[in-house]
């Protein structure tokens, strides 16, 4: 009986905590869709500072967790390799104009091969795993939010469907809506998933 109540408290947790994360988000869409003195929902709005934000929280994150568990050190580090490196792409403007035109680039492949090396330092725990890892809550959360993130957002942002569903009527700003916010969504659950990813490491210590 108690683990029972165990089970369904901790669901019960997650759905207040990830449910009120996300209901917290509407209101970051909300004060980016009054009237501002840049376009609506674009690269100086703050649902893209809560993106950028909330990459480097998951790099963070797993970066921390991998130097803490040396079981699953080379697949933590090998996602955080990534969002590493997909926090820099999100910057890529800033390290062009203030570095040199693909200057992101250099940093990124930097990040990559750095990662590789850590990769290949701890490979004898890597197959193992990832093996484990398939079988996790988190990994569901991570193919979940990597899936709506980096595919179906930028699918649905294609500047030639607003037109043909808006015509005449088509405004930059309720496309940048939609694609951004659904961006920010995906994201959202990747940071879930880095949190599951947490709480599985624990049971792997």
């Amino acid at each position: 009986m108690k683990e029972e109540v165990k089970i369904v408290s901790a669901v019960a947790l997650r759905i207040i905590f990830y449910g009120g994360y996300l209901l917290a988000l509407s209101l970051v869409f909300m004060y980016d869709a009054q009237p501002q003195d840049f376009d609506k929902f674009g690269e100086a709005s703050l649902t893209e500072r809560f993106q950028e934000f909330t990459v480097l929280l998951i790099a963070t994150i797993f970066w921390s967790t991998g130097y803490f568990n040396k079981l699953i050190r080379p697949l933590a580090y090998l996602i955080a390799g990534f969002f590493s490196a997909a926090y820099v792409r999100e910057h890529d403007a800033f390290f062009d104009e203030n570095l040199f035109d693909g200057g992101w680039q250099l940093i990124a492949y930097t990040i990559v091969a750095l990662t590789l090396y850590f990769v290949y330092r701890y490979r004898s725990s890597l197959m193992q795993s990832i093996l484990n890892f398939v079988e996790s809550k988190s990994f569901g959360f991570l193919m979940s939010g990597f899936i709506v993130t980096f595919f179906y957002s930028r699918l649905y942002g294609e500047g030639y469907m607003w037109r043909a569903m808006m015509e005449d009527r088509y405004f930059r700003g309720v496309k940048n809506a939609s694609e951004e916010s659904i961006e920010l969504l995906g994201y959202s659950i990747i940071l879930f998933g880095a949190i599951e990813f947490v709480l599985w490491s624990h049971k792997k210590i």
